[in-house]
């Protein structure tokens, strides 16, 4: 009985850990989507969904990554990714086989539907600009500047 009580412990630490850690995947993932912004999303899409901004310029549709990276398929997807096939150039002289692994753990991590990592990091809001000084009483309304 006593050690249902320290497993049960131990579950609930660890949600609780992950609770407090909102937004951070692991390294190998936050290097397959830097990767995979650079060198793939023209094509598949920020999503991965298929939908780049080249992908209507290519004659074939980019098919959508999203979520479809199963792992029994890997060594092939890494050829595929370093090799290239029909439209899609291959990228061996670009990166190599860790970070194409590296981006098929991403694109697994994603909702294939929406395209979203759900332990990603929110975007930062963009820095707001000072907001203009008060005049002061010296600028009063009949003076000129």
């Amino acid at each position: 009985m006593r050690w249902r009580a320290v497993l049960g412990s131990v579950v609930v630490w660890g949600s609780t850990a992950r609770a407090e850690m909102p937004g951070k995947a692991p390294p190998d993932r936050e290097r397959g989507q830097e990767v995979y912004a650079r060198d793939c999303a023209a094509c598949h899409g920020a999503k991965a969904l298929g939908d780049g901004p080249a992908a209507a310029v290519l004659g074939v549709p980019a098919p959508a990554l999203a979520g479809r990276a199963p792992v029994a398929e890997e060594a092939a997807q890494v050829r595929l990714i370093l090799e290239g096939r029909g439209a899609m150039p291959g990228f061996s002289a670009v990166f190599d086989e860790a970070d194409a692994r590296k981006v098929l753990v991403w694109l697994r991590a994603l909702d294939p539907k929406t395209g979203v990592d759900p332990d990603a990091r929110p975007p930062k809001a963009p820095a707001k600009a000072p907001a203009p000084a008060p005049p002061s009483p010296a600028d009063g309304p009949g003076k000129a500047g």
